[in-house]
């Protein structure tokens, strides 16, 4: 199937309508069907994709989405005008906001569908069919006002969220500038749970407009973890959470933070600790610490930049860590680690977003785990060892 095809399968059999608040309930309603375009078997990539441009990562079907969801939007808008004329001013103020922080991504993508042979308009009319209309009509006359909010506020609808996030971040000026989202004011709350036998922790923060869920593998200790440039960046934030039985004992403490100062333990998995520090956070004792490292895998090679900061919350050992990596085939192609340390610091505003927003949240398990006779003290938690990428 040639580009401009599976482009136009993404704009027919993505779900559209799912951006629509249901205003009973605050979620998406259903999505109408769709004809779709059979696929060919899918062949291996010819690149590594972590070789590629960020931009050349995002798959044909997921910027035909995008582009659907802001159509759907646009005709939403009319919509709303026509049948509620006395929203006029919200209208405008959505249709502004959503140009204002979206149109320049919207402009790109679309530059990538004509340039590969797409007709906008007819794409359009393509897509708004009569069943479409008919659902919006529908939405919008329940309550006109909770299916506007999610195209005011970017906010509310998950699906609508992620849309935004890719759509702001084929921004130029958003790439160059990570930060802007901050002061423009568009920023979302981010969060996860760590459970355990004992009870669970949330974690609650807030990160600018641009970045996108990240992989949680199943049973793993990561809370949560989000990827720049709406997911297909190098860059990501991760928090992590080990639960013990019981809180570490002062003397337990003093002997955990004795044993991080000496940074063996960040440098036991190859990383290389070049800057080590400590300050409170929450108002408690934590540790700052830069890490380098380098992967060889067996397609390329890449360099690792991170920064995590590890701190002790009730019985809970948590890290928050920011990692910037630069791939390339061969690892003497590999830019510095201080080539890549420079690069990262454009997200220092949203690494001090994230540590100020830091909310946390604990809660006993309903019912106590059976606990061992002979149990044994509670060990010491190790700090996150450098991850592959």
């Amino acid at each position: 199937m040639t580009l401009r095809n599976r482009l136009r399968t993404g704009l027919l059999s993505i779900a559209t309508l799912g951006l629509i608040a249901s205003p009973a309930q605050g979620q998406p309603p259903a999505p109408p069907q769709a004809p779709t375009t059979p696929e060919s078997p899918a062949k291996p990539p010819a690149t590594e994709p972590r070789l590629l441009p960020w931009r050349d990562r995002v798959q044909p079907r997921t910027l035909g989405a995008a582009l659907g969801s802001m159509y759907t939007i646009d005709r939403g808008l009319e919509l709303v005008l026509e049948l509620h004329p006395e929203l006029a001013d919200k209208v405008k103020a959505a249709r502004e906001r959503i140009d204002r922080h979206l149109g320049p991504g919207r402009a790109q993508i679309e530059a990538i569908a004509v340039k590969n042979g797409t007709d906008i308009a007819e794409l359009r009319k393509t897509l708004i069919t009569a069943d479409v209309d008919a659902k919006l009509r529908a939405a919008i006359k329940a309550d006109a006002q909770a299916t506007l909010k999610p195209w005011t506020t970017f906010e509310q609808v998950p699906a609508l969220v992620s849309v935004v996030s890719l759509l702001y971040s084929f921004d130029a000026q958003h790439e160059k500038d990570p930060a802007l989202a901050i002061r423009e004011g568009v920023v979302t709350g981010w969060g996860g749970t760590r459970t355990d036998a004992y009870g669970s922790l949330e974690v609650l923060t807030q990160l600018p407009v641009g970045w996108a869920v990240g992989p949680n593998p199943k049973g793993s200790n990561i809370a949560f973890r989000a990827v720049s440039m709406g997911g297909y960046g190098d860059e990501t934030i991760t928090v992590f959470a080990d639960g013990l039985e019981v809180p570490l004992s002062p003397e337990q403490e003093e002997h955990f933070w004795g044993m991080m100062s000496t940074r063996t333990p960040f440098e036991k998995d190859g990383g290389a600790v070049s800057d080590y520090s400590e300050y409170r956070i929450l108002d408690r004792r934590a540790a700052l610490v830069t890490i380098t490292k380098t992967n060889k895998l067996p397609t390329y090679s890449s360099r690792l930049v991170i920064r995590q900061t590890m701190f002790l919350h009730e019985r809970w050992s948590i890290t928050v860590q920011l990692m910037s990596s630069a791939s390339r085939k061969d690892e003497a192609s590999l830019p510095t680690a201080a080539e890549v340390g420079e690069s990262m610091k454009r997200f220092d505003p949203v690494w001090d977003l994230m540590l100020a927003s830091l909310n946390l949240r604990t809660k006993p398990a309903e019912k106590p785990a059976d606990k061992p006779t002979d149990k044994p003290a509670p060990t010491t938690p190790e700090p996150v060892a450098a991850p592959a990428k």
